[in-house]
C-alpha cells in the first residue's frame, strides 16, 4: 500500500525560494508540494473543491498582500490548518501579531536552508508541530509567549523626547515654530520611509542569497568528482558569506542615532562585554570604577567589536586591561592588550570599512562614538600589545562617585 502524501501549501513571492521549498520537502518524501507566489493565488488553491491542505508555510513579507494578512484570513474561513509563518529576522511585534492571529509557530529562516525544510518536513509528517519544534529546533523556534506585545506596525522612529519649540526664545514667532514642526516632522517621515525600504531590500538580498546557497548545495551532488566545480562552488559560497554580513551589518549601523544619548556607567558595559566576548584564556581587568559615559545606546557595542578584534587578531592575548583617567578636562579610557599589537602604517587602517581583516567591527565601534563627539585611535607599540585610546570631550563623562 503506498504511504499516504501530504499536501502543503508554500507561499513565497520568490520563483527560487518556492523551487527550493518544493524540491527539498518532495525529496525528503511523502509530500505534495503546491506552491504560489502570492496570497490572492493561495486562496485560489484553498478554494479549489479538490485540494485539501495538511499545512500552509507562509513567507512574511510579500508585496500586496503579506503574510500576516493571509493568516488571519485563512483562520477567519479555513479553520485550524496547521500554519507556519516564516520571516528573514526576529521582530518581536511580528512574533505577537502571528500568535494573536493564530499561527502554530513562526520560523526564522536559515542560512542552511536544506537542515532547514528537512527538519519542517519531520515536523509536518509527525503531526506534532509544537512538541517537535521544541526538541529539535530550539535556535530557530521563536517564542510566541512574549507578554505586552500587539500587532505588527512598521517602525516610524519617531521618537523625541523634547520639543524643539520648547528652546525657542521668546521673540520666535508662531509662524517660525510651526514652520520648524513641520520640517521635524517631514524629516522623521523621510527616515520611516528610508527604513522601511532599507527593511525590505535586505530581506529581498538575503532571500536571494539563501537560494545561492541552497542551489549550492543541489549542484554539488552532482558534482562530487569534478575538483574545479568543486572549488568554484568553494567561492560562490565565501561570497554568499560576505554578502550576508554586509547585509546585518547595514542592519546594525541603520540604527546609530535612532534612540536619545544617555548615560551609561561604563564598568557595568565594559564587564559584560568580556563576558560574552572574551575567553577563558583571557584575564580582564577593569578599573573605571564609577565614570559614566553620555553615548548612543548602541554603545555597549563598540566594547563587543574591540574585544572581538582583541581576541581574534590579539595572537596569544592573555591580560586586557581597561583603565580611565583625566587630561586636560577630557576623559581618557584605554584598553590594552598583551598582544602582537598593530603595526604602524595599518593603526588608522584598522578603522576603515573592511580594514586590515578586522571587517567592519572597528569601524562600527567609531561611528558609534563620533556621533557623541568621542574619539577612538589605536596608540600601541607594535610586538607589546596593542592600546585603543578613546577620548570622551568634558560634559560627556561624570563621576557618580563624586
Amino acid at each position: 500500500m503506498p504511504p499516504v502524501r501530504l499536501s502543503v501549501l508554500v507561499v513565497d513571492d520568490d520563483i527560487s525560494l518556492r523551487f527550493i521549498s518544493k524540491r527539498y520537502l518532495e525529496e525528503s518524501g511523502t509530500f505534495s508540494v503546491y506552491t504560489a507566489e502570492s496570497a490572492t493565488e493561495a486562496l485560489t488553491f484553498l478554494e479549489s473543491p479538490e485540494l485539501r491542505f495538511d499545512a500552509i508555510i507562509s513567507d512574511y513579507y510579500m508585496p500586496g498582500y503579506d503574510g500576516m494578512w493571509f493568516l488571519k484570513h485563512v483562520r477567519s474561513r479555513y479553520g485550524s490548518i496547521p500554519f507556519i509563518l516564516f520571516t528573514g529576522k526576529e521582530e518581536d511585534q511580528i512574533i505577537s501579531a502571528a500568535r494573536d492571529a493564530g499561527a502554530d509557530h513562526v520560523l526564522i529562516k536559515q542560512r542552511d536552508m536544506k537542515s532547514q525544510w528537512m527538519e519542517i518536513a519531520h515536523i509536518i509528517k509527525e503531526g506534532t508541530l509544537e512538541r517537535v519544534i521544541e526538541e529539535m529546533l530550539p535556535e530557530v523556534l521563536v517564542p510566541l509567549s512574549i507578554p505586552g506585545l500587539k500587532k505588527h506596525e512598521p517602525r516610524s522612529g519617531t521618537e523625541s523626547s523634547t520639543d524643539p519649540r520648547e528652546d525657542l526664545s521668546p521673540v520666535t514667532t508662531v509662524r517660525d515654530a510651526t514652520t520648524l514642526g513641520k520640517i521635524e516632522e517631514g524629516l522623521h517621515r523621510a527616515k520611516e520611509k528610508l527604513n522601511n525600504l532599507a527593511s525590505v531590500t535586505r530581506h529581498d538580498i538575503l532571500n536571494q542569497v539563501q537560494a545561492i546557497e541552497a542551489f549550492c548545495d543541489l549542484l554539488e551532488i552532482r558534482v562530487k568528482q569534478d575538483t574545479i566545480a568543486n572549488e568554484y562552488l568553494t567561492y560562490i559560497r565565501q561570497s554568499c558569506e560576505k554578502i550576508d554580513q554586509q547585509i546585518r551589518f547595514s542592519r546594525e549601523y541603520q540604527r546609530l542615532g535612532d534612540k536619545e544619548p544617555a548615560w551609561q556607567h561604563i564598568e557595568t558595559i565594559v564587564a559584560t562585554a568580556v563576558a560574552e566576548t572574551l575567553p577563558d584564556t583571557i584575564t580582564a581587568t577593569i578599573t573605571t570604577g564609577g565614570i559614566e559615559i553620555f553615548a548612543d545606546p548602541m554603545l555597549s557595542l563598540v566594547f563587543v567589536n574591540l574585544f572581538n578584534t582583541i581576541r581574534e587578531h590579539g595572537m596569544s592575548v592573555t591580560l586586557v586591561s581597561v583603565n580611565f583617567f583625566v587630561m586636560d578636562r577630557e576623559g581618557v579610557l584605554t584598553i590594552t592588550d598583551n598582544g602582537t599589537g598593530v603595526p604602524d602604517d595599518r593603526k588608522e587602517e584598522i578603522f576603515e570599512r573592511g580594514g586590515s581583516n578586522s571587517g567592519f567591527s572597528l569601524f562600527f565601534a567609531r561611528e558609534i562614538l563620533e556621533i557623541s563627539g568621542i574619539s577612538i585611535v589605536e596608540t600601541g607599540t607594535y610586538g607589546k600589545g596593542a592600546c585603543f585610546t578613546i577620548t570622551i570631550p568634558p560634559g560627556t563623562w561624570r563621576s557618580i562617585t563624586g
